[in-house]
């Protein structure tokens, strides 16, 4: 009989709080907690999506540079590019490319 009581008694205490609520719930006074946090790491994550997409389009960049001098880029050294994420490091790269005289001269710089 006690747990009947109590079970009644949650319930009414359920419905109550949901009562009081509504009004504020409908007209979008309260804006939930994972709300609020999904709004923050969409922010966060298309932030950091565009940083990458622009550190992806400068590594394809001094890729395309290092292709049109000297035709073959060892995969090595694509890769390390690649790897890189400083937008001002890849800059550097870009820049080297145009002043290097081999592959060789290009790979020091580099590492």
């Amino acid at each position: 009989m006690d747990r009947a009581f109590k079970a009644h008694n949650r319930r009414l205490d359920e419905a109550k709080m949901s009562e009081a609520l509504q009004p504020i719930l409908e007209e979008n006074m309260i804006k939930s907690f994972l709300d609020e946090k999904y709004d923050v790491g969409f922010a966060e994550g298309e932030t950091k999506g565009k940083a990458e997409g622009e550190t992806r389009g400068r590594a394809e960049a001094v890729l395309t540079l290092l292709r049109a001098k000297f035709h073959r880029v060892p995969k090595g050294i694509e890769k390390a590019i690649r790897q890189k994420t400083d937008p001002h490091a890849l800059d550097s790269l870009a820049a080297h490319v145009v002043h290097c005289d081999s592959l060789k001269g290009f790979e020091k710089v580099l590492r």
